[in-house]
C-alpha cells in the first residue's frame, strides 16, 4: 500500500482539513502512493523483465487485493506500471493504459486484520503480556508528552499509533509538523511503533490466523505451477503494511521490529534447478531488496523445507473458518481489562481501518 492520508487525525492536529489532502478522506491513496507503487512496478519489471512477459495475458499474470480502496488503487497503479498497454493492446490514443483485472481475495485467505475469536483472544493476551506491559511502563513519559500536546489519553503503544501514523503521513508528504513532534518523531515513535505491528502476528497461534491460509495459497500456487495445472507465472497480492509485518513475523525475519514502509513488498520465488525445487524470499522496503530467511532457512530453500518449516502455521481455509467459530476467553485480569477496553474504545474496528 503506498503513500496516503492518515487513518484517523488526532484531535490537535493541524493537517486534518480535506483541503491539506486534495480533498482526500481518511485513509486515501494520495498520488505519491500511486507514484510509489508505480516505480515498485517497475522495479518489479527490472528485476524479473526477462522472465515475465513484457504484453499482459491472463495466462501469465494474476492479481487480487483486499476490498479497500487504498489496496485497490494501488494494485491498480501496480499493474499499470507492470503491463503498459503495448501495440495492438492500445486502445486509446495518447493512453498506454489499459483494463487488467484485479480481484477480490477471499477474506478468509488475505485481509486486514483477522476476524477471528481465537485470533482476537491471542492478540489481547500479547499487549497484556510483560513484554508490552513493560513497554508501555518504559514509554510512560513519551505517552504522557503525546497527551498533552495531541489532545489524546494515549496510555499504551496502541493509542500512540494514531499520532504516529500522522507524523508519517504527514511528513511524507511535505508538510510541516508542529514543533512538539520533533521530541518524539521519527524516535522513539517510530522504534515504539515496530512493536506494535510485531504484536499483530507475535506468536504461533496469531501467525497461523493472520498468515497461515495466506502461505498455504502460496505454496499450493507453487506445487500448482509445477504440476501444471495453473499457467501463471506471476500472483501479485495487493494489501497492508500489517500484512507485510505478519508475514515477515510468521518466517522470523522481523527483528528488530520496525514500521513498513509505504509500497513495501514481498516476494516468494520458486526457482528450478534440474527438476530440484526452492524457494527464496526477499523484502523490499525502500530501494534496496533484502534476502529474508525462512524461519532459519536461507536462500535456495528447497521447497520442501519450507514447507516443513511452515507446516505448524499453514492451514486450509475450511479449517479456518472451523477454528474461528467460537469465543473469546481470557484467563488473567488483565486480559480482562485490555480486551474490556479495546470494546468500550472500539479498537478492534480502528484496527481493521488504519493498517
Amino acid at each position: 500500500m503506498g503513500h496516503r492520508t492518515p487513518g484517523k487525525y488526532y484531535k490537535n492536529d493541524q493537517y486534518s482539513d480535506p483541503k491539506y489532502w486534495n480533498g482526500l478522506d481518511y485513509g486515501e491513496l494520495t498520488n505519491e502512493g500511486k507514484r510509489q507503487h508505480y516505480d515498485l512496478a517497475k522495479f518489479t519489471r527490472r528485476r524479473y523483465g526477462k522472465w515475465l512477459p513484457q504484453k499482459y495475458n491472463k495466462s501469465d499474470f494474476y492479481a487480487q487485493t483486499t476490498d479497500v480502496d487504498r489496496t485497490h488503487m494501488s494494485g491498480q497503479a501496480n499493474i499499470y506500471g507492470l503491463y503498459p498497454a503495448k501495440s495492438e493492446q492500445s486502445w486509446k490514443l495518447l493512453t498506454d493504459w489499459q483494463p487488467i483485472p484485479l480481484h477480490p481475495a477471499d477474506p478468509n485467505i488475505w485481509e486486514t486484520f483477522p476476524n477471528c475469536p481465537d485470533f482476537i483472544t491471542e492478540y489481547v493476551k500479547v499487549l497484556a503480556s510483560d513484554l508490552y506491559v513493560t513497554l508501555d511502563k518504559q514509554y510512560a513519559d513519551v505517552y504522557v508528552y503525546l497527551s498533552k500536546y495531541s489532545g489524546e489519553n494515549i496510555t499504551t503503544l496502541t493509542e500512540a499509533y494514531t499520532v504516529f501514523d500522522c507524523f508519517k503521513s504527514e511528513s511524507s508528504a511535505g508538510l510541516r509538523l508542529p514543533r512538539w513532534a520533533s521530541k518524539v518523531y521519527p524516535q522513539p515513535l517510530t522504534q515504539l511503533m515496530g512493536y506494535f505491528f510485531h504484536a499483530v502476528a507475535y506468536t504461533t497461534k496469531q501467525q497461523r490466523y493472520y498468515t497461515g491460509t495466506l502461505l498455504n495459497s502460496i505454496l499450493n500456487f507453487f506445487d500448482d505451477k509445477i504440476s501444471g495445472t495453473v499457467s501463471q507465472k506471476f500472483k501479485m497480492y495487493s494489501g497492508h503494511d500489517a500484512n507485510i509485518a505478519a508475514v515477515l513475523s510468521t518466517l522470523n525475519a522481523f527483528s528488530p521490529p520496525y514500521p513498513p514502509d509505504f509500497a513495501s513488498s514481498i516476494y516468494f520465488e520458486l526457482r528450478n534447478a534440474s527438476g530440484n525445487y526452492f524457494v527464496n524470499a526477499w523484502s523490499k522496503d525502500g530501494y534496496t531488496p533484502k534476502k529474508v530467511s525462512i524461519r532459519g532457512c536461507a536462500l535456495d530453500c528447497p521447497l520442501n523445507e519450507v514447507k516443513a518449516r511452515l507446516n505448524e502455521i499453514v492451514l486450509d481455509v475450511n479449517t479456518k473458518i472451523k477454528e474461528c467459530n467460537g469465543k473469546t476467553k481470557f484467563k488473567t485480569l488483565a486480559e480482562q481489562k485490555m480486551y474490556k477496553k479495546f470494546i468500550e474504545t472500539n479498537e478492534m474496528k480502528r484496527l481493521k481501518n488504519i493498517f
